[in-house]
């Protein structure tokens, strides 16, 4: 009796996800023996999905065409590029932002998301604000014009250039299937590392860290220090005082670290009393978001191994995006080691609404 498509579907994204965390951060596969046993299971039941009254993709995991489906396209001329490549369409790109969306630390902590028609958007917002004032009958009310300032997203282009053997790019759903997460997962990075740490320069975001109009306060006397809690509340306070609302906390892993570290005076761990059970990632009632972007590395006096803590309104920040992904097969390229070139390209931006809507807390030891 065969399992109906939605079965199938379910049985199969658990054998790719499986397949995924046997990929290290090396991207050596753990395990060998096990990786291709589920490689052929996805294999398997992308067959019978074939089969059965459902298309296979239609789970819309897979951003990468087969051969046949790359070449019909680019015959019909429907969904052509501008360099000849396969333009995913506008619902899938968006089924690929999604997928994107809880892969990434900066798009799960909850930006504002815009959409890119051009190569620039520009953002109203107000530079300053109406005067309102109390006043006794009949006396003169003082005029005050606002002023209106604008935040201007450019189209930044992400791109990834793979190559590997044509007998993946047949037509093996699994094999393009491991790659468009691998796509997905390095995609997530590099969003992170240009939301985080971009300093705005040959093309890179200018991400929450080197926005000159972000309110920094260093810690330690000149060489940097171990974070407390008090540091955090107080930047937390700083931005209330500025009428924001702290929903982010951006750390290092290593600083985090340091504050599951933290005991009282009975020695007891003030974030997870209990040993046995993982400390939630919370301070002060704001979501903790750790990332391995932020950097370890810099240098404040003598110190060169300091980090940054990051707290923000986030819904005062925004990330734009171009809804055209596109996708380019190039056969040529490699053909003596009978290899494929896939070039993906998409672009985006990332930019405060309100500049006083991040605290910086710099200098920060582990």
């Amino acid at each position: 009796m065969s399992r109906a498509p939605s079965e199938l579907r379910a049985t199969r994204e658990r054998a790719l996800r499986a397949a995924e965390a046997l990929i290290g951060p090396d991207k050596c596969i753990k395990d060998r023996a096990r990786f291709d046993t589920l490689l052929n299971d996805v294999e398997r039941l992308g067959r019978e999905l074939l089969l059965s009254d459902a298309p296979a993709h239609s789970d819309g995991f897979n951003i990468l065409p087969s051969m046949r489906e790359y070449h019909e396209q680019r015959a019909m001329g429907s969904v052509g590029g501008a360099a000849g490549g396969y333009v995913v369409a506008p619902g899938e790109s968006a089924e690929l932002f999604d997928r994107l969306r809880p892969a990434s630390v900066v798009l799960t902590a909850g930006p504002r998301i815009l959409e890119m028609e051009g190569l620039e958007l520009y953002v109203p917002r107000m530079g300053s604000s109406v005067s309102v004032g109390v006043y006794q009958e009949n006396a003169e009310i003082t005029a005050s014009d606002p002023s209106l300032a604008a935040v201007v997203f450019r189209a930044r282009k992400l791109a990834a250039l793979v190559r590997g053997a044509n007998e993946w790019f047949g037509d093996a759903p699994a094999a393009r299937e491991i790659l468009s997460m691998d796509l997905i997962k390095t995609m997530a990075e590099t969003i992170d590392d240009e939301c985080l740490e971009g300093d705005g320069t040959g093309g890179h975001f200018l991400g929450l860290r080197h926005s000159g109009a972000s309110t920094e306060t260093e810690l330690g006397e000149g060489n940097g220090t171990t974070p407390s809690p008090d540091n955090v509340l107080s930047a937390i306070e700083r931005l209330q005082t500025s009428n924001a609302r702290a929903n982010a906390i951006f750390l290092h892993p290593r600083t985090w670290g340091v504050f599951k570290r933290s005991k009282d005076g009975m020695g007891k761990y003030l974030f997870s009393p209990d040993p046995s059970a993982e400390a939630p990632l919370s301070m002060f009632g704001v979501p903790v978001f750790l990332s391995s972007q932020i950097s370890i590395t810099e240098t404040v006096g003598s110190s060169t191994d300091c980090s940054w803590i990051g707290v923000a309104d986030m819904t005062q920040t925004a990330f734009a995006r171009r809804l055209d992904t596109e996708i380019v097969y190039d056969q040529s390229r490699y053909l003596e080691y009978d290899q494929t070139a896939v070039r993906v390209v998409s672009r985006a931006d990332f930019a405060r609404v309100n500049d006083e809507a991040v605290e910086i807390l710099t200098g920060v030891r582990g």
